[in-house]
């Protein structure tokens, strides 16, 4: 079958690179779309396949400053995915979408993995914004860039969602049903490693909404170990926030990462996420998770039985949770969280999407023929 795939950018390996590749696995003659790609950013996987670009590509390393020409970017990003379907016809697109990528347009079935509406033009204004030099101009443009996005979420036939939180977020913004099918993630590779467990850890990027800066001053207080993985706008005054007890690592190997997550005591997740790749990864290494109770993770991680949850995006909220996580920590098994994990496996996930892609391609061009007669 021919496939195309569309998917935001290629800068980096994150949860939604890494469905991408499942993808690829799955359909490996497949090409892919997409506005932006940084060589060598990116699997193996991904890279070996034919890779066509919209014209903002040669601005890819500020690609984050290019909001308000993303749709102009997707339009034509379509008219190459059209002259390459009168060259090579595809039978189906494949969208894995958190912004842009849903837009694209194709006389063929369109099944849409949306990762999220984009929070940033929706419920998380504020947070993406409150300290962005681009904030006026995205305040300004906002009403433009939101019918734009509602204009692009009619160009999916079909929508699958990454999770509960995000199949109502669908639902409450483009007025689309869905149907869950949840990320996958290499339980096999992340595994319990044995050793001795010291310290706490966060791995996220670095950026307001993920509330680093919070974490960093309940730890502060408490005098606890804790290492932070990651990268962004954000480092440099994380930096200077933290007390010596905090460390930070990045540009870490998934091996390198690994034995931290096997290391740590537990991991602190504070940000309200779509789904939240690393408290699953967390667990199938056998760590408990200390989690802001919103989002995705209400989904992922089992109060008393693989992590505590605490309720408010605040330094007493968290030190709250924290002193809950002592008290809780020896029922917190290794083995339950790891049982807990193994729900969100690869395996798992390709055998869902194949379920689901045999009933939407069977169905599909007959709902197509019923509209164009309508």
């Amino acid at each position: 079958m021919r496939v195309a795939l569309v998917h935001d950018w290629l800068v980096g390996m994150r949860g939604g690179e890494k469905c991408l590749e499942e993808f690829v696995r799955l359909f490996p003659e497949s090409e892919l779309f997409t506005l932006f790609h940084e060589p060598g950013k990116v699997s193996q996987v991904i890279e070996e396949r034919p890779i066509t670009t919209s014209f903002l590509n040669p601005l890819r390393r500020c690609h984050r400053y290019l909001l308000p020409l993303y749709e102009l970017g997707m339009r034509e990003l379509s008219s190459k995915l059209a002259r390459r379907h009168r060259e090579a016809p595809f039978e189906l697109v494949i969208s894995i979408s958190h912004c842009a990528a849903k837009s694209a347009r194709l006389p063929v079935p369109h099944l849409c993995y949306c990762l999220t509406p984009p929070r940033y033009l929706w419920d998380q204004f504020e947070s993406y914004f409150a300290t962005s030099p681009l904030r006026p101009v995205i305040s300004l443009l906002r009403p433009l860039l939101q019918r734009a996005d509602l204009d692009g979420s009619r160009s999916p036939d079909r929508y699958l969602a990454i999770s509960h939180f995000v199949r109502e977020r669908i639902f409450g913004v483009y007025g689309k049903t869905s149907e869950v099918i949840y990320p996958p993630v290499d339980t096999e590779f992340y595994s319990p490693g044995g050793g001795e467990r010291d310290g706490f850890l966060v791995v996220n990027a670095l950026v307001p909404y993920k509330n680093t800066d919070l974490i960093i001053e309940s730890f502060n207080r408490s005098g606890e170990r804790l290492t932070i993985v990651g990268s962004g706008p954000e480092e440099a005054r994380l930096r200077a926030l933290a007390k010596p007890n905090v460390t930070f690592k990045k540009g870490l190997s998934e091996e390198a990462l690994r034995e931290e997550y096997r290391s740590a005591r537990a991991l602190i997740f504070g940000a309200e996420e779509d789904f939240g790749i690393t408290p699953v990864e967390a667990q199938g290494c056998g760590t408990p998770v200390i989690a802001l109770k919103k989002g995705g993770a209400l989904e992922t991680v089992s109060s008393g039985e693989t992590g505590v949850f605490f309720s408010e995006a605040t330094v007493a909220s968290i030190t709250a949770g924290f002193d809950e996580f002592l008290r809780l920590e020896v029922r917190l098994s290794p083995d339950s969280c790891r049982r807990n994990a193994e729900r969100f496996s690869r395996s798992r996930f390709m055998d869902e999407i194949r379920k689901e892609l045999h009933s939407f391609i069977e169905r599909e061009p007959e709902e197509q023929r019923k509209r164009a007669h309508a």
